[in-house]
C-alpha cells in the first residue's frame, strides 16, 4: 500500500510541474522609423501566434523591442507560465485573459507615442534578439520584425552607399554584412515574420531586395523566414 501511495504521488508530482517544452517564446520588434507606412504591433497577433486557442495550457514567453537609431533600446517582457490538467480552468482563464491585457496595454501605449527617429538600426538588433531565442529551451520560436528593413546605420545604408548594391546584388552584400555581424550559426528552430506593405511600385522593388537580402544573410542557418502573415477572419 505504501508502495502505490508513493508512485501516485511521484505521478502527480511530474504531471503538475511544467516544464519549457511547453512553453513557446514570441519576440516583437517594431521599427518606429516611419509610423505612417510601417505597420503597428496588436494583441491578436500574439494571440493568433501563442497557439492558446488550441492548447489553453501552453506557456507564453513574450518580449518586445522598439527599433530606432540605436542598436539598444528597452526590452519589455511578460510571461505565461505554462499549466497542468489540475489547474483550476477559471482560474487559468483569469491569467491568460490579464496576460493579454497586458499585451494589449503596452502596444496601444507604445503605439501612441511619437517617434522621431532620423536613422534606423534594424540588422544588429534582430541578430541579439535571434541569439536570445536561440538560447531558450523552449517548444516553439517566433520572431516578428514589423520593418521596411530599410535601414541607415553605420552597418548597412540603403538610402546612400548600399543602395546601388543591394538593388543589384542583395547576395553580394549579404556576405559583406555577414562578415560584420555576430550571426548564431543554428536557428533551425526558429521562424522570423517580416511584416511590410509596399505602396508604390519603386518600394515593392526595394523592399523585394530586402527579403532577398535577409535569406541570402540567413542562408545555411536553417532560419525559417516568411513574408507577411495571414489574417484570420473570424466569423
Amino acid at each position: 500500500m505504501k508502495s502505490f501511495c508513493y508512485i501516485l504521488v511521484l505521478i502527480l508530482f511530474f504531471a503538475c510541474k511544467p516544464t519549457e517544452t511547453t512553453t513557446i517564446s514570441i519576440t516583437v520588434m517594431a521599427d518606429r522609423t516611419d509610423t505612417l507606412t510601417i505597420d503597428k504591433p496588436n494583441v491578436l497577433l500574439v494571440k493568433s501566434l501563442s497557439g492558446l486557442d488550441t492548447d489553453p495550457t501552453f506557456g507564453i514567453d513574450f518580449r518586445f523591442q522598439h527599433i530606432g537609431n540605436t542598436d539598444f533600446n528597452p526590452v519589455y517582457s511578460a510571461k505565461l507560465k505554462p499549466a497542468s490538467f489540475l489547474d483550476n480552468n477559471l482560474e487559468r482563464k483569469v491569467t491568460t485573459a490579464r496576460f493579454y491585457k497586458d499585451i494589449d496595454t503596452l502596444f496601444k501605449s507604445e503605439n501612441r507615442r511619437s517617434y522621431s527617429y532620423r536613422s534606423s538600426s534594424i540588422l544588429i538588433p534582430l541578430a541579439i534578439q535571434l541569439k536570445k531565442l536561440q538560447q531558450l529551451n523552449t517548444s516553439k520560436k517566433i520572431l516578428v520584425l514589423f520593418s521596411d528593413g530599410y535601414e541607415c546605420s553605420s552597418l548597412l545604408n540603403v538610402y546612400n552607399q548600399d543602395r546601388i548594391s543591394l538593388l543589384n546584388n542583395p547576395e553580394d552584400l549579404a556576405q559583406k554584412l555577414k562578415k560584420q555581424l555576430e550571426l548564431p550559426n543554428d536557428l533551425s528552430d526558429i521562424t522570423l515574420y517580416l511584416i511590410y506593405h509596399p505602396k508604390t511600385t519603386e518600394d515593392n522593388r526595394l523592399f523585394s531586395c530586402v527579403c532577398l537580402l535577409y535569406k541570402e544573410l540567413f542562408k545555411g542557418s536553417g532560419l525559417n523566414i516568411r513574408i507577411g502573415m495571414e489574417q484570420k477572419l473570424n466569423r
